[in-house]
């Protein structure tokens, strides 16, 4: 069965969430165009993994973090799609379907297609943006729990778990009770409690550790040394100009 050429279906859903005009999309399109699906996931027949003629799948490799989502709609059934990072040359993705009886005309979406003011790409609910640096912004979706940081350079928008980013929201706020800070869903009922210097904060926190995207400057000691902390604001500000 494997290896095996993608589909014509399954390139369709999977590019549907790559958009062309992205050019960091784009790259993975090129990616996947060379590419050969060589077997299954740890996740179940809809779980697969992309790579070059002859390579093997390794499982001790794993999941990357999420690159591209979506739910696409079609006469009668749900296809939710994603993708996860280029990781050790190959591809993970998850095309799963589901049928619909409801006969609703429901738009497909995806998070790949927002752009700066945009509300939420799959229920048009708003979206609170915070830039910083000059090609950075930061997109929170209360109704979807999502999380996603833009790069304008390259069109992506990065997915940022929750958890993760809220931990280092904790740290910045200094916020120690185990009620609190071991409840990151409270983030989305609670998103306007924080100012933007506070999440941009928490943001660089976590990139640090995770490496999600390339600031211009490593200001993790900035914004923990309160002496600096103007330094950091004035590079917010010149975000928002």
């Amino acid at each position: 069965m494997f290896p095996r050429s993608l589909t014509e279906k399954e390139k369709e859903y999977l590019f549907y969430i790559l958009p062309h005009d992205k050019p960091g999309y784009s790259e993975y399109r090129a990616l996947i165009n060379k590419m050969v699906i060589i077997g299954c996931g740890m996740f179940g027949d809809t779980n697969k993994i992309l790579g070059m003629p002859g390579d093997d799948v390794d499982f001790d490799i794993p999941s990357s973090p999420v690159f591209a989502l979506g739910t696409i709609y079609e006469p009668g059934k749900i296809i939710d799609v994603l993708i996860h990072e280029l990781s050790e040359k190959q591809i993970e993705f998850d095309i799963s379907e589901k049928r619909d009886s409801s006969n609703s005309e429901s738009e497909s979406w995806s998070y790949s297609h927002w752009k700066s003011g945009d509300k939420s790409p799959n229920d048009n609910s708003e979206v609170r943006e915070v830039k910083f640096e000059d090609k950075h912004l930061l997109a929170i979706s209360p109704a979807n729990k999502k999380i996603w940081l833009n790069d304008a350079e390259s069109g992506v928008n990065i997915i940022i778990p929750v958890t993760n980013f809220y931990s280092y929201l904790m740290t910045i706020k200094n916020i120690r009770e185990s009620q609190i800070v071991l409840k990151p869903d409270l983030f989305f009922a609670n998103q306007n409690k924080f100012t933007d210097v506070e999440l941009i904060s928490a943001f660089i926190l976590y990139n640090k550790y995770f490496n999600r995207v390339k600031l211009k400057e490593d200001l993790t000691t900035v914004i923990q040394n309160q002496k600096t902390k103007k330094k950091f604001i004035e590079l917010f500000n010149r975000g928002k100009n």
